[in-house]
């Protein structure tokens, strides 16, 4: 009696065997820009309260927010392009220069002041640097970790399951660190209760729900990431181990990737009860242990950053009036 085809379904979404993008560092442009819109929203309103100066009260943090936007863009494109160079040189175009990352953040920071002030009518041309400059000091570890983050994601092959949480880290790593920077913003809330014309940092709180809200998005993405991973783990037990010459053309075959580890195995149906004329019907590919040891300390991660944002968001109700 010939035997049934095993559960190809099973295996769940299937992924193209592609080596050819298998360390792809994640784009840091749309990260690293809302990073700017955040963090010149939040300067333009301290520096324009009544802690600095209140003559420039106004569209300050609107200007302050979209050049940050369009700056921290830059510096994100820059970073990554400079991080895949790190991987390897591209056959595209030349390498760019090794500034360091305190720099990028710093010269990003300066541009910043020196285009809002020479938008704002009353702006300081000369001054506006230098607080741009050192509005972007506290952004060095955001962009470091967040950095760190995308530089881990390329760990594992493009398109596995690894590589789908190492990506979601980075918009964790992004969302803590902007939750942490809205804490900058806790004398407005003084401001307000003393300061009739100071209003309430409303948008450092909206910041840190999202910023909570994102961070434990990624936390359950990633616990149903380790539930498929058992269930394939299950089903690859019914598997036989297969060595990579001995597949022709993997590209055609559906195939799950784990991302980590090189192990291969086949998924085989037999026309009949002798097992000699097998076909493969579907691959699963890497090494569970280090996947599930991947995946479990993404959760790590992602618990400690939910405490830390649920933490920020606490600290924002306690100084309310």
């Amino acid at each position: 009696m010939a035997t049934q085809p095993a559960r190809t379904q099973d295996l769940g979404r299937t992924e193209d065997w592609d080596d050819s993008e298998s360390y792809r560092v994640p784009n840091l442009t749309l990260p690293f820009a809302l990073v700017g819109l955040v963090a010149g929203w939040l300067s333009g309103r301290a520096i324009g309260g009544p802690m600095f100066d209140r003559a420039l009260v106004g569209a300050l943090p609107e200007w302050a927010a979209l050049c940050g936007t369009l700056l921290g863009g830059v510096a994100g494109t820059f970073l990554w392009l400079r991080c895949k160079d790190e991987l390897g040189p591209s056959m595209k175009r030349r390498p760019l220069p090794k500034i360091p990352l305190p720099a990028v953040v710093l010269i990003a920071g300066a541009l910043c002041g020196e285009a809002v002030g020479l938008l704002l009518p009353y702006g300081d041309v000369f001054r506006s640097p230098f607080l741009g400059l050192l509005c972007a000091v506290p952004l060095i570890p955001v962009a470091a970790y967040v950095v760190a983050a995308a530089r881990r994601a390329a760990r594992a092959r493009h398109g596995s399951l690894v590589a789908g949480s190492d990506r979601r880290a980075v918009w964790s790593a992004l969302a803590v660190t902007l939750a942490i920077t809205t804490l900058a913003s806790l004398p407005e809330w003084s401001s307000a209760l003393f300061l009739q014309h100071s209003g309430p940092p409303r948008e450092a709180v909206l910041t840190a729900l999202f910023a909570s809200a994102l961070i434990v998005g990624v936390l359950l993405l990633d616990l149903l990431s380790v539930l498929r991973l058992r269930r394939l783990v299950r089903i690859g037990a019914t598997m036989e181990q297969r060595e990579p010459g001995q597949i022709r053309d993997r590209t055609v075959l559906p195939c799950v990737d784990l991302g980590l580890g090189e192990d291969l195995l086949a998924e085989v149906a037999y026309r009949s009860a002798y097992r000699h004329a097998g076909r493969i019907t579907s691959l699963l590919v890497g090494d569970p242990d280090e996947a599930r040891q991947a995946l479990r300390s993404a959760i790590i991660r992602s618990l400690v950053s939910t405490l830390i944002a649920t933490s920020v968001v606490a600290i924002h109700a306690l100084a309310a009036p």
